[in-house]
């Protein structure tokens, strides 16, 4: 019985990361082994024979859409222990953590400076005086016939086929960050598997000590009626325990609705996901504030997930005079449309500008419904989109002379 519980919840704990990890970790490998292609010498490992072990995975990862158990188990543990052919400044031993929550602001920071350091370098490696890095510079470091595609792999940072160089430092930030997370994501889910396996012994082990009296021929029947009578009466005091922790198992390993690193929407606020465990999750508001979860109180609520949604859409509001001439709008949508198809590393083609009433029947209320095409996993760079493309459109505005006004905007005092 004891056998038989350690292979249904080892089976379990694979088939959940199959299905959980294999697609970030599929990802993440790809990306390392573009840096390690990009990079070349610039980029170190930390043992030769672990690196040419590690080059079969990337060619049955990058080939293979599909895996067993043990694969997937040999991946997780690599990215477990960190030893990926890696950035040499990145520091080839990943957090866990206990590691995380110790770790120096200075020390992230110096990290992060090396890491644009190197992309800096790896930049002029591959497009030696030049602004951008081609798709036919890509090619010729990558090769051909390559599963995920470079605009794809680069998606929010090229814009019209050319990487630039703070585009391409960008895409390394969020590598190393993705990889981080993953580790961090994964290192969580072995601790609630840890957790679930204590739960199972305890079971187990009531449930063996009475198979084995009565084997021995001990008369427990009074003695089982006694036991089943107390329980029935403790339901009552722990019912509502068994009932939460069946409900966080369900939660966290069924539904599973995010990892570590995931942008959240609870209860209308959006929250970082930071710590999980069988019980509760920990997440941080944009504050740094923490903010604790039980997961069977999480399990009844609507959960929004940004990280894992497609490319995500926009709306900006403003209103013009009525009296504006239709050309003069028709222009001003054209004009918006040819910067939008122009910064093709941010948002998608052809938005959508539409009059949608008349307010105070003075004044048009117009919206533009511009496509990004990457998630709002990072806010900062949605906001620093949409800012930028704000602040044409008010160009526009000036440069056609249209009288326009933008809609107000709530501002909280706390202090004065």
């Amino acid at each position: 019985m004891w056998l038989l519980k350690t292979i249904l919840v080892k089976v379990l704990s694979a088939s959940f990361h199959l299905i959980a990890f294999f697609r970030r970790i599929r990802v993440s490998l790809y990306k390392q082994y573009v840096i390690k292609k990009l990079g070349g010498n610039l980029v170190n490992t930390k043992n030769q024979e672990e690196t040419c072990g590690h080059s079969k995975l990337y060619g049955w990862v990058l080939r293979d859409k599909k895996a067993i158990a043990l694969k997937v188990r040999r991946i997780i543990e690599i990215v477990q222990a960190g030893d990926l052919p890696c950035l040499s400044t990145v520091y080839e031993e990943l957090p866990v953590r206990s590691d995380e929550e110790e770790e120096a602001e200075s020390s992230l920071r110096k990290r992060h400076k090396d890491l644009k350091d190197l992309a800096e370098k790896i930049f002029q490696r591959v497009a030696p005086q030049s602004e951008y890095i081609t798709i036919e510079d890509l090619k010729h470091r990558l090769g051909e016939g390559k599963r995920i595609k470079e605009k794809e792999l680069f998606a929010g940072s090229m814009c019209e086929d050319k990487l630039s160089q703070n585009g391409f430092t960008h895409w390394m930030m969020e590598a190393y960050e993705e990889r981080r997370t993953l580790a961090l994501s994964v290192d969580d889910r072995k601790t609630a598997v840890d957790d679930l396996h204590r739960i199972m012994d305890a079971i187990v082990s009531v449930m063996i000590g009475i198979i084995w009296l009565i084997i021995c021929g001990v008369p427990i029947t009074h003695f089982l009626i006694f036991v089943t009578t107390q329980l029935a009466i403790g339901a009552y005091v722990i019912g509502n325990t068994g009932k939460g922790v069946f409900e966080s198992i369900v939660f966290l390993f069924l539904m599973h609705p995010y990892d570590v690193g995931d942008r959240c929407e609870v209860d209308g606020t959006q929250l970082i996901v930071d710590e999980m465990s069988i019980f509760t999750t920990v997440f941080k508001r944009h504050d740094n504030q923490k903010v604790i979860y039980p997961n069977s109180v999480l399990a009844t609520k609507p959960i929004g997930n940004f990280s894992r949604s497609l490319a995500m859409g926009d709306e900006i509001a403003f209103s013009i005079n009525i009296s504006t001439p239709k050309e003069k709008i028709e222009q001003m949508k054209e004009k918006i449309k040819e910067y939008v198809e122009k910064k093709s590393d941010f948002w998608f083609n052809d938005p959508t500008i539409v009059v949608k009433g008349v307010e105070d029947m003075n004044t048009l209320s117009m919206v533009v419904w511009p496509n990004h095409v990457v998630n709002h996993h990072d806010m900062s760079r949605r906001w620093e989109r949409r800012s930028e493309l704000i602040l044409e459109m008010v160009r526009v505005f000036r440069e056609l002379e249209i009288d326009y006004k933008m809609p107000p905007l709530n501002v909280n005092i706390n202090n004065i």
